[in-house]
Order: C-alpha cells, then structure tokens, then sequence
C-alpha cells in the first residue's frame, strides 16, 4: 500500500482470515496532474507503526472465512475505501 500510494487492489481474495497473495491481486496506480508530488518518491521506513486504517482493514480480513475485497482504495499509502462481495462468510460477528 505504501508503494502504491494512490490507486486500487482488486480481486483481493481472503481464506480463513488471510488475505490470498498468490496470484497477487491487480493494482492500478492513480496519477494525477499538476500536482506537487511531495513526499510520494520519498523513502519509507522499514520500521512503522500502524495506522489506524490499517489495523482496521487487518480486523476485517481476520473476520473472514472465505471472501473477496472486490476493491481497496488506497490514498496517500493507507487503506480509504472497499467493495465487498455481499456473500462473504465471517467467522465472528460484530464488524460492521
């Protein structure tokens, strides 16, 4: 995510908790222009503590059984917005 910076995953597949890499999932990198680019070529840290959003998106893959993230949204490098399929199968009730 913090590659991608701005954009979208899709066809995100997650079984038993665990979001399924392998094929990994098609990316599109969002460019616009006119722009001050910033920070977005800059260097990260290997080492980081999670964002809220993160830990968010982590919390929701875990409730699954079996399900796809049709679309995750990302902007400035952190989960934004998602497409879920409505028949997903959750393990735990609670998340909304």
């Amino acid at each position: 995510m913090q590659h991608l910076h701005f954009g979208r995953f899709e066809g995100l597949q997650i079984l038993n908790g665990e979001l399924i890499l392998d094929p990994f999932p098609i990316s599109m990198r969002e460019y616009k222009f006119g722009l001050d680019r910033g920070d977005e070529t800059a260097p990260r840290s290997a080492e980081f503590q999670l964002k809220r959003q993160v830990l968010e998106l982590i919390q929701f893959v875990r409730s699954l059984h079996k399900g796809e993230i049709h679309c995750l949204e990302i902007r400035h490098g952190l989960p934004f917005a998602m497409e879920v399929r409505n028949d997903a199968c959750r393990t735990e009730a609670g998340f909304v």
